[in-house]
């Protein structure tokens, strides 16, 4: 038994995009060329390291601006030594977070504002990242081993090509899955017969 390789993979080549299934590359054409069409599938398909590299990039974009606003305000927030930007910084790391220690906290209207959009931002921000996460560990996989070598005998009374396959979950596999491959089978096989057919045709 061989394992089978990634099923689904998105990705361009040379302004081409392309999407692999089981080893084999097939051009799209026609698909909308945007970031923004489905950004839910983007955050679903895209590897670990940049998935968590984004969200990173995503927490320190939404901290420094909102340390910007506390920063242009007249002393929005106790206990920030010298009023500096990292401060602030800091202030917006914990209340983004919802962690608030305490040592710092909003002293004018303005910060209290300010503050409020922000935790906002936050619960939404951590509720996003939740959901993301536990769609990603809890998303089902295909995992079939097929045999590495066919078998060609007579099924019904006509020659049928056989080839094995066997599920590497130890759990029953779904009907959705095992769909897809058979259906992604049927069509090689197609192929295949209308090749062989066509070719028995020229020798004739």
């Amino acid at each position: 038994m061989a394992r089978s390789p990634k099923q689904i993979d998105f990705k361009r080549k040379g302004g081409r995009h392309l999407i692999g299934i089981s080893g084999r590359e097939i051009e799209t054409r026609g698909l909308a060329d945007g970031f923004w069409t489905d950004l839910y599938h983007r955050s679903m398909t895209v590897y670990w390291p940049t998935f968590f590299g984004t969200a990173a990039a995503i927490f320190v974009f939404l901290n420094t601006v909102f340390a910007f606003l506390y920063w242009l305000g007249n002393e929005p927030i106790a206990n920030v030594a010298g009023n500096e930007p990292l401060g602030f910084f800091y202030f917006s790391v914990e209340t983004l977070a919802t962690v608030g220690y305490g040592d710092m906290h909003p002293q004018t209207h303005y910060g209290h504002f300010v503050a409020t959009i922000e935790i906002f931002t936050g619960m939404s921000f951590l509720a996003v990242m939740t959901g993301l996460i536990f769609a990603r560990f809890s998303r089902p996989r295909a995992r079939f081993i097929f045999a590495k070598n066919p078998v060609v005998t007579i099924h019904q009374g006509q020659p049928t090509l056989m080839i094995r396959i066997a599920n590497e979950q130890n759990k029953t596999s779904e009907g959705a899955a095992i769909s897809y491959i058979m259906l992604f089978m049927v069509i090689v096989l197609t192929n295949l017969y209308l090749y062989l057919a066509n070719r028995r045709n020229r020798e004739a």
